[in-house]
């Protein structure tokens, strides 16, 4: 988490810290849940899931959605603006490929707010969700990074 420049409060909100073993080898990482009780997983040398892929959502009880394509980048902004949760309800992909199976979720709310990353593949499902309802995309914010955690990490460190 500080490597990533998130806050550490923030994260204990959001985030689990899970043991598990693969073959005899013993591993803990930061796990992040899923709707389907699967958890994206992250240390310093892993990413992945444990259980089934899925996206996860938090609830604010909106009529507006953020879309964010990894949970890094929704702590990010969470510890950009210093704030425990957003007004909004928070979509987090955990993949884009798993937007087409969210598409008739987004469109259920009013507008939406995309934090995708900066490359064609976040391109992609802007366009998409844009093309869907009405949206306004954030990543102006971050236009010269990656994602808003390249951003606020490299805030940070100048």
């Amino acid at each position: 988490l500080q490597d990533r420049s998130i806050d550490v409060e923030i994260a204990k909100l959001y985030l689990e810290e899970i043991y598990y073993y693969q073959g005899i080898k013993h591993y803990f990482s930061l796990a992040f849940k899923n709707r389907s009780d699967g958890y994206e997983i992250r240390n310093k040398y892993f990413k992945g899931c444990i259980g089934k892929k899925d996206v996860t959502i938090v609830y604010s009880n909106s009529s507006e959605i953020s879309v964010f394509e990894g949970f890094s980048d929704f702590l990010s902004v969470l510890t950009y603006k210093s704030i425990k949760r957003l007004k909004t309800d928070v979509l987090i992909l955990n993949s884009t490929a798993l937007l087409p199976r969210v598409m008739p979720l987004i469109q259920t709310y009013q507008k939406s707010y995309t934090f995708l990353d900066n490359d064609p593949t976040g391109s992609t499902a802007t366009k998409q969700i844009k093309q869907a309802m009405p949206t306004k995309t954030m990543n102006y914010l971050y236009e010269n990074y990656n994602d808003f955690n390249d951003f606020i990490t490299k805030l940070k460190t100048q």
